[in-house]
Order: C-alpha cells, then sequence, then structure tokens
C-alpha cells in the first residue's frame, strides 16, 4: 500500500537541494536549535526577506560579501531549476497522501461492518493526517524560500540572500525529518495495526 517510488522521487530532489547548498555552505551555516516562522500570507518580497534577515541574523564581512555577490547569480539559476522540479513534484505527492488517508477511511469502514473496534487505526489516522499537514507546510516556505532566492536582487542585498539561503537549508532538513518520520509511521505503526485487524478478522470468517 506504500510504494517507494515517491520516497525516492522526493528523496532525490532534497539531495539535489543539499549539493546545491553545499556550495554555499561557508554562508549557509545555522544553528540546530533555530526555527524559522512561517511568513504572513500576502507578505511581499521584501517584508519576506526582511523577517529572514531579522531571525537568521545574517552578517557577511568584506571578503564574504564580495565573494557571494560573484557566485550568487549562477546559484539563482541553478535554485529555479530545483525549484521548478520541487514544485512540479507537489501535486504528485499531495496525490499519494489523498490516497493513503482515503485507503484508510475504506479499511476502517470496512473493519466498521464487521464490528471490529477501530478507535486506534482512527486516532493514529489522525496523528497521520496532522503529520502530513506539518510536512505540507515545510515544503510550502521551502518552496517560498526558494522563490525568494531566484527572485530577489542577490547583488545588492547579500546578506538577505545568504539568510534566505539559511532559511531554505532549514526547511529543508525538517522536510527530510518529517518526510522519513511519515514514512516511518506508517510502516511502523499504521501498517501493523492494518495487519492486526485483518488476521483477527480472517480468523472470525474461518471459525464461521
Amino acid at each position: 500500500m506504500f510504494t517507494s517510488r515517491f520516497v525516492n522521487k522526493v528523496s532525490l530532489i532534497v539531495i539535489a537541494f543539499i549539493l546545491v547548498a553545499l556550495a554555499f555552505a561557508g554562508f549557509a551555516v545555522v544553528k540546530a536549535d533555530t526555527s524559522p516562522a512561517n511568513t504572513p500570507p500576502g507578505s511581499t518580497l521584501q517584508q519576506r526577506i526582511t523577517q529572514r534577515k531579522n531571525e537568521r541574523q545574517s552578517r557577511l564581512n568584506i571578503d564574504d560579501k564580495q565573494r557571494l555577490q560573484s557566485q550568487c547569480t549562477l546559484a539563482q539559476s541553478k535554485l529555479r531549476t530545483l525549484g521548478d522540479t520541487y514544485s512540479s513534484s507537489s501535486d504528485k505527492r499531495d496525490k499519494v497522501y489523498r490516497n493513503i488517508d482515503a485507503t484508510l477511511w475504506i479499511i476502517i469502514g470496512k473493519l466498521k461492518l464487521a464490528d471490529k473496534d477501530t478507535y486506534s487505526l482512527e486516532q493514529q489516522r489522525t496523528s497521520y493526517i496532522k503529520r502530513v499537514q506539518a510536512f505540507e507546510n515545510q515544503s510550502d516556505q521551502f518552496q517560498q524560500a526558494v522563490k525568494d532566492i531566484v527572485a530577489m536582487n542577490c547583488k545588492a542585498d547579500p546578506t538577505g540572500f545568504k539568510a534566505l539561503l539559511q532559511t531554505a537549508r532549514l526547511y529543508n532538513a525538517q522536510i527530510r525529518s518529517s518526510f522519513i518520520g511519515i514514512k516511518s509511521y506508517l510502516i511502523d505503526t499504521i501498517q501493523p495495526t492494518i495487519s492486526k485487524q485483518s488476521d483477527s478478522l480472517k480468523l472470525k470468517t474461518e471459525a464461521q
């Protein structure tokens, strides 16, 4: 029920961003315990840049500033391609998660018809949905950060560029963690519950 094809596709996209970001590792070092906040709906590019600069408290010395100004345009080009690839995968990702949720509802319905207790599975489904929603929010914020990196005048504001790159890397790390967490939750928690219920239902049928 839980295919690995989508897992592999998203993993490759995440790795692609890491490879681009590593080229700017010296500019994008961030504290592991600092988490970016969602940007307000309807905010402008400049407002988002200012927010990220305040969050990251980015600083550049003269040498780093000149080096970043000479390299940021090339990075924007690479990130534009990455952003397009990541965006095109979003619909497929959402479809996979919707299909899983629909399958869970069907299974819950069948178990109810068989007079089986579905409380645990329903609670697990609720937890699954919350995990997916968190993942989707992180993905949306990541995509917005990448779009802002590409859209801004990086040579005029290298500090803002650095702050956005740091923000994107933080969201990228959250995405990887959440994605692995969802996969593990489906395989290690939900799937055993379904298997246990199915085995119980099978035994009841055979007994009849």
